[in-house]
């Protein structure tokens, strides 16, 4: 939970440090990155994981390779294509 905290403490330290944000479009650009990491955070963090909870995919198959070593296999949930994954 140190992201928004450190991203704070970025945004804050570079705006008021040196003279790199003098001219007004870097203060734009900044601002606007700034923003687009809050997002993106807020999104990774808050609404992906409650839209994956809507649609959980199920275990329908566990098998033990070697002894610590397991496989298991998922069923995507109705409605929700399967996808191509390469495991490693």
């Amino acid at each position: 939970m140190a992201g928004p905290f450190i991203l704070v403490l970025v945004f804050v330290h570079s705006w008021y440090a040196g003279g790199d944000l003098s001219l007004v479009p870097l203060k734009i650009l900044w601002l606007a990155l700034i923003t687009l990491g809050v997002v993106l955070y807020t999104y990774h963090r808050l609404v992906r994981p409650r839209l994956l909870r809507r649609h959980p995919y199920r275990v329908t198959e566990v098998q033990q390779e070697v002894p610590g070593v397991w496989t298991l296999t998922f069923a995507p949930p109705p409605g929700r294509e399967d996808f191509d994954f390469l495991p490693g």
